[in-house]
């Protein structure tokens, strides 16, 4: 080969690396630019501003397209034919016919330098295409509206590789004008103008055979199959893709390896590139794997020693290869295969040597340690990518390279994100969005569809994960704009990939927006996109983003629970995460596992509402163990954090079924750890939301021991959560800490000023109520219970057959809802008809005794139905307990024998379970109870 074409080949070599993250714009003798679908492209014949008229050139737009144009000099118009598409321009009548006639636009022409000129509105409507002017940067930008192919060979759209192309041609150029041919289009295709280097290397193939010109046939289609790569990037058209693969396996064929090695390795190259593009449209595990396979075929002739710069570009193009294989399959492995290639690239693209070379290799080493975080969760990978960015950085500046600089602001806004994700602050929110923002100051839509897109979803992304502070709902719904600005680039059917993300995002979004409004559509909405991500992220193909998207539906059927069949719903929550854990093993992903631990944990806890409540609950307790030897707080202090919280809910709601102390102590010591780590990391709305699970565990305790100390504590917790003003602004926070003092207040009234704390007790559930009134059924039952509660309390003070109906109405208002609902939380349910017993057996004082006492047994009997003292032991003493009550009530009205003993053997039941060491101080007033009878 000669030194001149080895050059040429070099020339080649370059560019295929460096379009990769590189462009330079074109300009025009007048210095107009034209971009289509983005990407520069060089014309003979520009646009041009004629008295602020955009016109456009007729022949270069058409043929650029596919189109053939045939002038008519007699009658002065211009036929534009495609398959059986026709555009005809009537220069003399100032008319253009589309489609045969069919449809005829009225339009002046302008005749400059001998070709036809017209204005962009009649291409926007022959061609389909968006056509914007932007003066400032003396650019027009096209655009394709539906995303139809470019055919750049003619009409017949097909490109011939046969065993030996064009045998039989009568009149063949001679080698010295093939050559020069040559020479004009490869000066095309390097100044973009790849229409023009189409029609020139078609023409050589002409004229040579791989038998009689191998080196120049070589040359030709390796060249050719180039082109067409770049004119797949315009308009990420698989069929041209599937043209340069064609193109390079007939190389492969039709050329002598052992003569021309070198065209074998480009021929490699070019299909490796092939594949890889190919990977991001479908298929991405196998073509990615066929792209590998390219590459290192490649290297067999590019080796290090006589090639370096070739070895480095081929080892970088494998690093990113790896990365997109890392998506599919052996995510650890893949990755360390990309760290190693990036590393034997840089070996050579020394920072001295080669800056623009060694900052485009950083700037996707820093994305693999951003994938590499995502996987370990090692705070060491952020911090290399950050290196890995400034190191761009000094050698990619905004003035000279302004794509450059926005692509590694927003890659250092995904790497600022996984920063936020270990530490969810609003600086690290703020810091994500400012340099995802500063690259979509470049990337626009009308420019940079693609890139805009990707920003768009990650700015989505990076909003749905935002901090949970008063300005929550609002920043879901700035994410829930930026994934639908995403959607208007990405679709199902050109980037099934990024429209598979997008569709995960939202279906998060709609997950988090159901907690502040319409929660059951929200709900619904969120599994609908879910399921649209899934048919592109199936198993077999993407079992990477299956299982996330698996994941995060789990979630959404959690959440949905919360609004409809709770036992169903939460049991298809389980399902999935059980299932995804099959792939996201506490080796592999170990995030991913804590995470999904974390969740199914929170899934246990709510199936104890409805079934096996201790069971589930200690399932919930093992799954938060697991997730604690991922979540350390050193490695992940935010969700460590989140991790103690939710043990110590595991432990507040078994201390309501058994163990009250012993629980919640455990509970308690869960919250303290917890708070010091919200305190260290000053995240006040979260250390407001542990106080207020703190005074619950005292209310709880104040019940069966030390009532006022503990119930002092309780109050002492709420008041200092409301001292927080974030606690103060969200409407949620302080709805709960209005719910608890409701709680605090009530029991408080047992030990001092009884008037006082009843109203204050009675105003706080008001103002709870104000706020949970319309959520979800579970807190508003909760509310009106406790609200009867208070009612009752307050009867023993003033107006007691007023208020005891009250209460007794309340609790009807809570059963009613279960009712309506067509389900309910058993646990709750029996305490409602606990209290509806209690409730009556004190109407019985007073009016309709007989009537009402048989009506408090049958709601202690109907609580009994769910409280075994196996399944609910604090509720089975406490349902005994008011049994004890009641016939204790009876004896003085009749039988009193017989109800002496019904009301011994009751009490007698509630102390197996309330005994003196685990609950002193309702063992005392029971036995104080006993001791009474023992009287009659």
């Amino acid at each position: 080969m000669t030194a001149k074409k080895i050059k040429a080949f070099l020339i080649l070599m370059i560019l295929t690396i460096l379009t990769v993250i590189h462009s330079v714009g074109l300009v025009s003798s007048n210095g107009v630019k034209v971009k289509i679908n983005n990407v520069d492209v060089s014309f003979s014949m520009y646009p041009r501003m004629v008295d602020d008229e955009l016109l456009i050139p007729v022949r270069e737009l058409f043929e650029f397209f596919g189109f053939e144009v045939i002038w008519n000099s007699m009658d002065r118009t211009a036929l534009c034919t495609k398959d059986k598409r026709e555009v005809l321009f009537d220069v003399d009548r100032g008319t253009v016919q589309l489609g045969g006639g069919n449809e005829t636009i009225e339009s002046s022409f302008h005749i400059i330098e001998g070709r036809i000129f017209a204005s962009d509105e009649i291409f926007e409507m022959a061609l389909d295409m968006m056509v914007q002017w932007h003066e400032e940067e003396a650019t027009v930008y096209f655009w394709d509206k539906d995303k139809a192919d470019i055919s750049v060979s003619g009409s017949g759209n097909v490109v011939a590789v046969g065993e030996n192309i064009i045998t039989n041609i009568v009149k063949r150029y001679k080698i010295q004008k093939v050559n020069e041919v040559i020479a004009e289009a490869d000066k095309l295709y390097l100044d973009n103008n790849f229409a023009g280097a189409v029609n020139k290397y078609e023409e050589v193939l002409k004229h040579i055979s791989s038998a009689q010109n191998p080196e120049e046939y070589g040359h030709v289609m390796i060249n050719l199959g180039s082109t067409y790569l770049e004119l797949s990037k315009i308009l990420d058209n698989e069929e041209n893709i599937d043209k340069a693969i064609l193109i390079f396996e007939g190389v492969l064929k039709n050329i002598s390896l052992e003569q021309y090695p070198s065209v074998e390795a480009y021929a490699h190259i070019g299909l490796g590139d092939a594949y890889a593009n190919l990977a991001m449209i479908r298929d991405m595990k196998s073509n990615s794997l066929k792209s590998l396979a390219e590459y290192d075929e490649a290297l067999e002739f590019f080796n290090k020693e006589d090639y370096p710069y070739h070895y480095a570009g081929i080892h970088h193009l494998r690093g990113v290869a790896f990365i997109t294989l890392s998506q599919t399959t052996q995510m650890e492995e893949n990755i360390d295969k990309s760290f190693l290639a990036y590393e034997e690239a840089l070996s050579i693209y020394r920072e001295e040597e080669y800056p623009k070379e060694f900052a485009k290799v950083k700037m996707n080493q820093a994305l693999a340690h951003v994938y590499h975080f995502r996987m370990k969760g090692e705070v060491g990978d952020l911090e290399k990518g950050i290196n890995a960015y400034n190191d761009c950085l000094k050698h990619i500046s905004k003035e000279e390279d302004p794509v450059g600089y926005a692509r590694i602001q927003s890659n250092i806004g995904t790497l600022y994100l996984q920063y936020f994700m270990v530490k969810p602050t609003q600086e690290n929110l703020n810091r994500t969005v400012s340099a995802i923002e500063e690259g979509l100051k470049v990337f626009t839509i009308d420019k940079y569809p693609i890139q805009y897109a990707v920003n768009q979803n990650n700015l989505g992304f990076t909003y749905l994960v935002s901090p949970s502070n008063s300005e929550r709902e609002k920043n879901l719904n700035k994410g829930l704009e930026a994934l639908n600005n995403a959607l208007k680039v990405f679709n199902i059917v050109d980037y099934p990939f990024y429209y598979g993300m997008v569709q995960i995002n939202k279906g998060r979004v709609y997950t988090y927006l159901s907690d502040f409004q319409d929660g059951e559509e929200n709900c619904r909405e969120s599994i609908g996109y879910f399921e649209e991500a899934l048919k592109v992220f199936t198993i077999d193909r993407y079992p990477f983003y299956y299982a996330e998207a698996c994941t995060h539906m789990a979630l959404a059927y959690k959440k949905l629970s919360e609004y409809d069949n709770i036992k169903g719903n939460t049991l298809k929550a389980i399902e999935r995460y059980k299932h995804v854990l099959d792939f996201y093993t506490i080796e592999s992903y170990p995030v991913y596992y804590a995470s999904i631990k974390q969740n199914l944990g929170s899934s246990y806890i709510q199936l104890s509402y409805v079934d096996n409540s201790r069971e589930n609950i200690y399932s919930a307790i093992g799954a938060y163990e697991d997730a604690f030897k991922v979540y350390t707080e050193e490695s992940f202090p935010y969700y460590y954090s989140d991790t103690l919280i939710l043990m110590g809910d595991a432990y507040r709601h078994l201390s309501t079924i058994e163990n009250t102390i012993e629980n919640c102590l455990e509970s308690l010591e869960y919250y303290e750890k917890a708070l010091d780590c919200s305190t260290k990391e000053e995240i006040k709305l979260r250390s407001a939301w542990i106080y207020l699970r703190m005074a619950e565990n005292y209310v709880n305790m104040a019940w069966s021991k030390d009532k006022e100390e503990n119930i002092l504590k309780a109050l002492e917790a709420c008041n200092k959560a409301l001292e927080i003003n974030e606690a103060r602004e969200d409407t949620s926070t302080y709805g709960n800490a209005q719910f608890v003092l409701a709680q605090t207040y009530l029991v408080l009234s047992d030990v001092r000023e009884k008037e006082e704390n009843i109203v204050k007790a009675l105003n706080s559930s008001d103002e709870a109520l104000k706020i949970f009134g319309s959520k979800e059924a579970k807190t508003l039952v909760q509310l009106l219970k406790t609200q009867g509660d208070i009612y009752c309390k307050l009867a023993e003070l003033q107006d007691s057959e007023e208020n005891l109906q009250k209460s007794l109405e309340l609790y009807q208002k809570a059963l009613n809802i279960f009712e309506e609902k067509g389900e309910y939380f058993p646990g709750l349910y029996a305490s409602i008809y606990c209290s509806r017993g209690d409730a009556l057996n004190r109407l019985a004082g007073i009016k309709d005794r007989e009537k009402n006492i048989r009506e408090a047994l049958l709601s202690c009997e109907e609580a009994l139905k769910i409280y075994a003292i196996d399944v609910y032991p604090l509720g089975y003493a406490r349902v005994w307990h008011i049994m004890g009550d009641i016939y204790m009530n009876l004896v003085n009205i009749s039988n009193r024998t017989e109800n002496k003993r019904s009301a011994e053997e009751s009490y007698g039941k509630a102390l197996k379970v309330f005994t003196i060491e685990k609950n002193p101080q309702l063992y005392k007033e029971i036995t104080e109870k006993k001791k009474h009878l023992d009287r009659f």
